[in-house]
């Protein structure tokens, strides 16, 4: 419990260091946070083996983005928090965290993600990890939201670590 209450006050402390300004990618760094909102199981997907058959869940809750670029490096730094209700009632805290580093030049990078459930019931808390080297069109990647990157312009995946099911990883 005590490592989930640092996870959570780091989380809080990115999120009031992180203003609101769009985001234009530029040297230096911008910062800026919006809403969220997510269920579980996705739509179109298999389903999420950490939820029990029949559950579903979902969530609200603020996301913040910070974006860097320094001697041709982008880095694209996520967190989110909120809170979630599964389809029995249950009541859940949520976190979300992710890294994206690249080459400009190259699109070769590093992406790390972390998506955590806490609670009790149909749900039960759950955790989704993943630490990847990623190829990206960079070309892409500079058409789309940075925390969109991944999405649009990921041309290759090489895992090094993968925890849970990235069905189950809402953001």
């Amino acid at each position: 419990m005590r490592k989930l209450s640092t996870v959570v006050s780091a989380a809080i402390l990115l999120a009031l260091a992180f203003g609101t300004s769009p985001v234009v990618r530029a040297a230096g760094a911008n910062a800026y946070q919006h809403p969220v909102s997510w269920t579980l199981p996705l739509p179109g997907s298999p389903g999420c083996t950490q939820l029990r058959p029949g559950v579903s869940v979902n969530g609200d809750g603020t996301q913040h983005v910070a974006v860097h670029i320094v001697n041709g490096t982008e880095t694209v730094m996520s967190s989110a928090t909120g809170t979630a209700t599964d389809s029995e009632g249950n009541q859940f805290q949520w976190i979300y965290v992710n890294h994206l580093e690249f080459d400009r030049a190259t699109g070769e990078g590093r992406f790390t993600d972390r998506f955590d459930l806490v609670g009790r019931g149909g749900a039960k808390g759950y955790k989704v990890y993943v630490d990847w080297d990623v190829t990206l069109d960079v070309g892409v990647a500079d058409s789309v939201a940075p925390e969109e990157i991944l999405f649009f312009a990921l041309t290759s995946v090489n895992p090094n670590v993968t925890i849970g099911d990235l069905n189950c990883d809402p953001i």
